[in-house]
């Protein structure tokens, strides 16, 4: 009998001391891999240009939205800080000489499944802004994101009915 209690010590002694050396794994959430394929690594800062909108309002066909330079060279500052600030900066072609430099200041964040990116302005400058211009802090849906690309849609009420833009970003 005593045998079978020291057998059965070992074999708990074992499980417990070789159970409790397994390295546990903490894979990222996507709302955290989406943060730096959009901001960078953490401290860092990434920055994007506008190429095109196209917009669809109910069953009319998709149009692109002709922006001009003076919105289209505009920059688009995300930040990967504590705080994932936000900023849009006026380009070199101003649409009005009275254009501050600054346009709209926030904070970024993702949906915790990273499908939903919503941009607050918590502080805008100009009408030249591209998240209070198009919704007031209106959630995007995130269509893509990698390094090198940037897709975004919103579907905003106009009052007559639900429009869709189709927003994309590059690397500046």
């Amino acid at each position: 009998m005593n045998r079978i209690k020291c057998l059965f010590l070992g074999v708990v002694s074992s499980a417990l001391l070789f159970g409790s050396c397994t390295k546990e794994v903490t894979l990222p959430n996507k709302a955290d891999a989406q943060g730096k394929l959009l901001a960078g690594e953490k401290g860092a800062v990434k920055i994007w240009r506008l190429t095109g909108i196209t917009g669809q309002s109910g069953t009319n066909p998709e149009q692109q939205l002709n922006l001009g330079t003076c919105f289209t060279d505009n920059r688009f500052y995300f930040k990967n800080n504590d705080a994932q600030d936000y900023e849009a900066i006026e380009g070199s072609t101003q649409c009005f000489s009275t254009d501050p430099a600054l346009i709209e200041k926030g904070t970024w964040s993702f949906t915790a499944n990273g499908a939903i990116l919503l941009v607050l302005t918590g502080e805008v400058y100009s009408q030249n802004g591209l998240f209070n211009y198009t919704a007031l802090d209106a959630p995007s849906t995130v269509q893509e994101l990698t390094g090198t690309s940037l897709k975004l849609k919103m579907i905003l009420n106009n009052g007559t009915g639900p429009v869709t833009y189709q927003i994309s970003f590059v690397p500046a």
